[in-house]
């Protein structure tokens, strides 16, 4: 597994954020993508020569109630980030409670990025993201 942290992600631009954010690229089953108007998937465990680019990663909200309750944690999500550059498909893989895995769905709904290439055509590729909470935070 790669991980890369949000800065490298951006090109080295920070990002003001309330929440720890983390961008994990796992070794991925298959690539998807539209190549001569017809659809194709890669073989297993095959790397693009250009992994997804997040241009723009919001920070979740730290919500009321989670601030009220102490709540604090990490909210880990699965996204495809689709050929066609919208986040499709959020999976939570590890959830908070408090509204905080809904701040952490709305903010990766929101993410802007250069999607991932294979030949020249873009692919879609699935990721994983961190969004941690602190209450101290606030």
């Amino acid at each position: 597994m790669l991980t890369l942290s949000t800065g490298m992600l951006l090109g080295g631009l920070s990002q003001p954020s309330a929440s720890k954010t983390e961008t994990t690229f796992q070794k991925i089953e298959s690539y998807e993508g539209c190549h001569r108007s017809s659809r194709f998937s890669l073989e297993r465990g095959r790397v693009p020569q250009d992994v997804a680019r997040i241009l723009m990663k919001p920070s979740a909200r730290l919500t009321a109630e989670a601030l009220r309750n102490g709540t604090t944690g990490t909210v880990r999500l699965s996204v495809l980030l689709s050929s066609d550059g919208v986040v499709r498909d959020i999976r939570v893989i590890e959830g908070l409670p408090d509204g905080l895995t809904e701040s952490a769905i709305d903010a990766a709904s929101r993410i802007i990025f250069r999607p991932a290439e294979v030949d020249g055509f873009a692919v879609s590729q699935r990721v994983e993201l961190e969004y941690g909470f602190d209450s101290q935070e606030g």
